[in-house]
C-alpha cells in the first residue's frame, strides 16, 4: 500500500469510490488483483501496475464492478473463521 502522506491507500480509494461494497469484498477484489500481477511484474513496476488498476477500479460504474466481483468470487475461497 502507498504510504505516502496526504494519498490514501488502495483499500479506502476503491471504498470511497464504491461505498456500497464490503471491506471484506474489497480485499478478496485486492488480494486477487495483487496476484495476479504478482505473476509477472515485481518491484516499483508491480506497485504502478497496482495504482493504474486502482485508479480504473475507482472510475468503473456500480455494474462493471459487481461483473468483476462476481467473477473473483467465483473463484475465491473463503475460509471460515
Amino acid at each position: 500500500m502507498d504510504l505516502q502522506l496526504g494519498r490514501l491507500n488502495r483499500l479506502d480509494q476503491i471504498s470511497l469510490a464504491h461505498p456500497w461494497i464490503p471491506k471484506r469484498d474489497l480485499i478478496l477484489i485486492l488480494h486477487h488483483t495483487f496476484h495476479r500481477f504478482a505473476d509477472q511484474y515485481s518491484g516499483q513496476k508491480l506497485q504502478m501496475q497496482l495504482d493504474r488498476w486502482t485508479n480504473m477500479a475507482c472510475s468503473i460504474s456500480e455494474h462493471e464492478m459487481k461483473d468483476f466481483m462476481s467473477r473473483v468470487k467465483e473463484f475465491a475461497v473463503f475460509e471460515d473463521k
